[in-house]
Formats: structure tokens, C-alpha cells, sequence
């Protein structure tokens, strides 16, 4: 069974936020994915521009991937997309997919949000 959650950053802290996501009237949600009660939880308002789907993968070091996260395998990197239905690993240097099954070899090493410097090769 595929686990479906999201990161985005609060819009007031930058803070990543995990858990569930929505969109209410424009304006996007995080319902952090905490124990306890349902009826003890707090939603935070987070800007869109970060908000990004765990791909249900890991890295080498068993890092949750996510969506816009930069990976690297070898001399090689890679950003993480959501394309037509399923996510997909971008080389940043010369813009071709690669298979999925090299994520497994690989690292990640930050995301387009916190660390835009990545996608220079």
C-alpha cells in the first residue's frame, strides 16, 4: 500500500511541515501527521509554491524522497518531479529521465526550495 503525504512550508516560518494537505477557497493547508487524537490537531498555512508529495521511495540512506528533492548518484543529479500521473527523476544536466530503480543508489542531497544552487550542474 502506497503512503500518500506531503511537505510544504509554513507560511509565516518557512518550517517544514508533514502530513496531510489540502486546499481550502486558494489557500493551502498542512495537517501535520501527529499521535494522538484526532480531535487534538491544528492546521498550518503554507506556501504553495513548496508543497510537494512524498514519491513513496527512499534513498540509499533511507531518506524519505519527495517531490522537487535533488538526488545524487555518482557525479549525476537528479530532481524528483510529479509527471502525468507518477514521479519521475529528472538529470539536471542534460534533462532526461532515468529509471527509478537507480534511486536506490543514490542520496539525497537537498531540494529546489532550500537549496536552488542544486540545480546547477
Amino acid at each position: 500500500m502506497r503512503t500518500i503525504k506531503f511537505r510544504a512550508k509554513h507560511i509565516m516560518t518557512g518550517e517544514w511541515l508533514y502530513g496531510s494537505h489540502y486546499d481550502d477557497c486558494g489557500e493551502e493547508y498542512i495537517l501535520p501527521n501527529l499521535p494522538g487524537s484526532a480531535v487534538d490537531y491544528e492546521d498550518y498555512q503554507v506556501d504553495p509554491n513548496t508543497t510537494g508529495q512524498f514519491a513513496d521511495l527512499l534513498d540509499k540512506d533511507d531518506n524519505e524522497i519527495y517531490e522537487d528533492d535533488v538526488i545524487e548518484c555518482g557525479s549525476r543529479r537528479y530532481v524528483c518531479e510529479f509527471i502525468d500521473g507518477g514521479f519521475e527523476f529528472r538529470d539536471l544536466s542534460d534533462g532526461r529521465l532515468i529509471l527509478k530503480a537507480i534511486v536506490i543508489h543514490s542520496h539525497v542531497i537537498g531540494n529546489i526550495h532550500d537549496n536552488p544552487e542544486l540545480k546547477l550542474n
